[in-house]
């Protein structure tokens, strides 16, 4: 993601010698080269991605469409539920192999992905048509896009297991002598990101984002859900002198619910704060689920003057 324009990413890239101009593919074709799309906001750019990563995913949008259509039915259109028109702004896709056990199931996907075969990308037509209708049911708390589809959810044992609560975990750590790293890999880990740069320069209560000196994201097999606590008592044992406040984990790969200190465990001493911010933008708590920062008391009157004058 790259804040200004098309230009700019363009110059910047290739006066940082990252980009070779003869790539830039303006047909938007992925397989061709290079490629960049301007949006109006960030919002908007976000929306893309989310629907890009779901149309050219067969297994994601099924799972995510009307939550009153059944598995039993023969199809499944998310132009429709946007409300848009669907033979123009939709293509269809078997929803195979992750959809088992309805074998088959077409289902009917927005136009955002670029490098698809089966229509002439347009992003005229992501822009005007498919990214304003996304944002409608996307700003709804309680619409079937923020509540993916509770019924076929229930329907079976697949669904179930595909709804549960995210991955084992997604832990977060500093640096690490060369011995500990050792014996969390002989355990088992996998490195999902590196943070490096810039970001780390942040302090931990300049932005809500609190972890700003653990530079590794560790995602933990969610096969072996017994791999969470063994890396996390090695974490608490030799890292952190017997403290386990001091483990932290990143929102976007939750662990299973349970955590008694997950306020602390994501949110570090920003929680407070956060749920002040909370308190004025979603003081009902349309938007909220069990691991989510929950509106302050209205009273907390301390904490607004220090946020927001």
């Amino acid at each position: 993601m790259f804040l200004g324009s098309t230009e700019e990413v363009v110059s910047t890239f290739t006066e940082a010698g990252l980009l070779d101009p003869e790539i830039l593919d303006e047909s938007f074709n992925q397989g061709n080269g290079f490629s960049a799309l301007e949006f109006s906001s960030y919002a908007e750019a976000q929306l893309f991605i989310v629907c890009q990563t779901l149309s050219s995913t067969s297994f994601n949008w099924p799972t995510w469409t009307h939550p009153y259509y059944d598995v039993d039915e023969n199809t499944s259109d998310v132009c429709e539920d946007l409300g848009i028109d669907s033979t123009k702004y939709c293509h269809e896709i078997d929803a195979l192999p992750y959809f088992a056990p309805v074998v088959g199931y077409p289902v009917r996907v927005p136009n955002c992905d670029m490098a698809h075969e089966s229509f002439d990308f347009s992003l005229d037509d992501v822009k005007d048509e498919i990214l304003p209708a996304l944002k409608k049911v996307a700003i709804e708390p309680q619409s079937w896009f923020n509540r993916p589809g509770a019924k076929r959810a229930d329907a079976t044992e697949f669904f179930d297991d595909m709804f549960s609560q995210t991955w084992a975990g997604g832990l977060l750590i500093g640096r690490l002598d060369p011995d500990v790293l050792l014996e969390l890999a002989n355990v088992g880990v996998e490195v999902y990101h590196f943070a490096h740069g810039a970001p780390t320069l942040v302090a931990r209560d300049e932005t809500g984002y609190f972890n700003r000196e653990e530079f590794t994201l560790l995602n933990i097999d969610a096969a072996v859900p017994e791999h969470y606590e063994k890396i996390a008592s090695i974490l608490v044992n030799k890292v952190y002198d017997g403290d386990s406040s001091k483990l932290r984990g990143y929102y976007n790969y939750l662990n299973n619910e349970g955590n008694r200190d997950w306020r602390n465990y994501y949110f570090g001493d920003n929680y407070e704060r956060l749920s002040v911010i909370k308190a004025k933008y979603d003081v009902t708590n349309g938007f909220g689920n069990p691991l989510q920062v929950a509106p302050a008391p209205l009273s907390s009157k301390a904490g607004k003057e220090s946020v927001f004058d």
